[in-house]
């Protein structure tokens, strides 16, 4: 199980630079958007979302791997950016230019 523990710290480095990535394309969006930043929005959740998976992936391969701090570490590491996500995304009436973008 020692082959787990270099793939482990990739997956902790993968998760910090995809945390990384997730939080300076959260804050290049304004407080409120509209139709032309919703990509980008988007963009954002999908980082977050592929963060949170490869943190746990490098987790189980850490612990089954069961050797060195570092690799159970890095993934806690890598999602403390994503604490610093958040705040109103959406305009005054979402639904409309949501519909407008989808025809």
């Amino acid at each position: 199980m020692k082959r787990l523990y270099p793939v482990s710290l990739a997956f902790g480095a993968a998760t910090v630079l995809a945390s990384l990535a997730a939080l300076f394309l959260d804050k290049s969006l304004g407080y409120r958007i509209g139709p032309l930043e919703y990509a980008k929005y988007m963009w954002a959740e999908r980082l977050v979302g592929l963060s949170v998976g490869l943190a746990l992936l490098a987790l189980v391969c850490a612990f089954v791997a069961g050797r060195g701090r570092f690799s159970v570490c890095l993934p806690f590491l890598g999602l403390i950016p994503l604490f610093f996500i958040g705040g109103v995304h959406s305009g005054p009436n979402p639904e409309a230019w949501c519909s407008a973008i989808s025809v």
